[in-house]
């Protein structure tokens, strides 16, 4: 393998996720938590909406509604490398990528992968060839849609989203609060 290593240990790890659009059931679920009846504060609400997927995901390590995300692989590592973000649905392709940012995909033979009962994806690349950079294109998330969330991670959103609402003008006051904790603390992926 003829990977740089100085760009894959930079890199290696760092994983990268479509953009979610926050779901409008979302947006109205927290309009009416803060009782909210016009639609003056929609965009801002989905945005909040989104920033709190985004902690809630940080928090419980799972990505919670599933969508295509990339990570970046160590190529010079021949062993089984963990996708980070989980539950892993599907992975998709190993790429070899350029420096000009084209990617390629990787033969089926080149590499291995596996999806554990956990849900937690593994690649271990076993010929990068003239790669210089690696990345793995893959599926991950509690749910397909945002109805489809337990009751708990969703009013955690909920409530998250809340919070920044009524908090805005407040940085110092946007810290995970207790109450989301208790409600997203059941789905959280410990590491040991």
């Amino acid at each position: 393998m003829t990977c740089l290593q100085p760009i894959a240990a930079a890199v290696a790890g760092v994983v990268r996720a479509d953009a979610i659009a926050p779901p409008e059931a979302a947006v109205a679920a927290v309009k009416d938590y803060l009782r909210i009846a016009g639609d003056a504060e929609n965009a801002l609400i989905a945005r909040l909406v989104a920033v709190a997927i985004g902690h809630g995901e940080d928090f419980m390590g799972s990505a919670l509604i599933a969508r295509p995300m990339r990570q970046w692989l160590a190529c010079a590592n021949s062993a089984w490398q963990r996708i980070v973000r989980a539950p892993v649905v599907s992975i998709d392709a190993v790429e070899a990528v350029a420096n000009d940012g084209s990617a390629t995909a990787l033969p089926i033979e080149a590499y291995a992968i596996d999806i554990d009962a956990a849900g937690d994806g593994w690649v271990r690349v076993l010929d990068a060839g003239a790669a210089t950079r690696l990345r793995v294109r893959f599926t991950a998330g509690l749910a397909s849609a945002w109805d489809e969330l337990p009751e708990g991670v969703a009013q955690g959103v909920i409530r998250m989203a809340g919070h920044f609402f009524t908090h805005r003008d407040k940085p110092d006051e946007t810290a995970l609060p207790p109450a989301m904790a208790a409600l997203w603390w059941p789905w959280r992926r410990i590491r040991l």
